[in-house]
């Protein structure tokens, strides 16, 4: 019967003598969905400066049609324009409205919703691997007149950036090895929602930069107390502790300030403002270096959160 026909379909190779453009079966005429992505301000990813060719995002429509759910497409050349990974397009039928969900990394089995996925983050920050912590999230509308499906994705996770320069009168050079540790790096992804929750796992990530480099962490968003950066280079530890509080959608910037040129060196983290993700904290974190043979220890004091800053100094 005519009134029972779904609202939206998947055109199916059985549709291959249709236009590229048009569904004309079940007696009702459909457009197919063209989907564009980019992402909030700038239009880049946390991991890089755009789409990278071969992006994969999850497409559904949310109306409990499971021929519309999860279904894969992707950019070959990172422009943002998306067509789908085995040409089973989504076809908008009937009239008003329809709204759209997109998710990426792309995962799961299409036609079937993709659920929550866990993750862990300690051991995926680099450029290979942190695309697929990037989580991202969108909703969008189009109808069968205007079946131009404009994604405007969200950053879901937090990020933290560590630029790493001297102070004044201070010449340390090469290579910068730091660990940041005691911070939540598990939780879970909502893929039909887009909400990131922390989970209950404490634990470490160890990265490289350099003098005059910038490095970033992404996380999820989180409150924790007493996380620890240990920063080795030049010879030299340089050690805090300090509460870190990190918001979804946010990108944290930092500049981290060694000083070795003086008895009583210290390490100054400062905030740097914020770049869009969002607005984030920021605070100054300095410390005394110990020689590679000693163990670093430090007890300093917390700085607050929403942009309020206070000097945390270590014994």
């Amino acid at each position: 019967m005519k009134n029972s026909f779904l609202t939206s379909v998947i055109a199916l190779a059985l549709l291959s003598g249709c236009s590229n453009s048009d569904y004309e079966g079940q007696d009702i005429a459909g457009s197919k969905a063209i989907i564009l992505g980019s992402v909030e301000e700038i239009q880049t990813r946390a991991s890089g400066t755009s789409w990278a060719a071969g992006d994969e995002i999850g497409v559904s429509i949310t109306d409990g049609n499971e021929n519309s759910t999860n279904i894969l497409y992707v950019t070959e050349t990172g422009n943002g324009t998306f067509a789908p990974d085995s040409g089973t397009d989504i076809y908008i039928l009937g009239n008003g409205d329809k709204t759209f969900t997109a998710y990426y990394p792309f995962t799961g089995t299409e036609g079937t919703a993709a659920g929550t996925v866990s993750f862990n983050v300690s051991d995926k920050q680099n450029a290979a691997t942190q695309p697929g912590i990037d989580f991202l999230f969108a909703t969008a509308t189009a109808n069968r007149t205007n079946p131009q499906v404009a994604f405007t994705f969200k950053h879901m996770m937090s990020r933290v950036d560590l630029t790493f320069t001297n102070a004044s009168g201070s010449e340390i050079t090469g290579n910068v090895t730091y660990t940041l540790s005691n911070i939540l790096v598990d939780g879970t992804f909502n893929t039909a929602t887009g909400l990131v929750t922390a989970g209950s796992t404490a634990g470490s990530i160890d990265l490289t930069s350099s003098m005059g480099g910038t490095s970033s962490i992404i996380l999820p968003a989180q409150v924790t107390t007493g996380a620890e950066l240990v920063i080795e280079v030049g010879g030299k530890y340089y050690t805090a502790t300090f509460n870190l509080t990190t918001e979804a959608s946010k990108k944290h910037a930092f500049n981290v300030t060694l000083n070795a040129a003086s008895e009583g060196a210290t390490i100054t983290i400062t905030g740097a403002g914020i770049e869009d993700w969002g607005t984030g904290t920021g605070g100054d974190i300095p410390t005394n270096p110990d020689q590679p043979e000693a163990t670093p220890g430090v007890n300093a004091d917390n700085w607050g959160e929403n942009g309020s800053v206070k000097d945390i100094t270590s014994n």
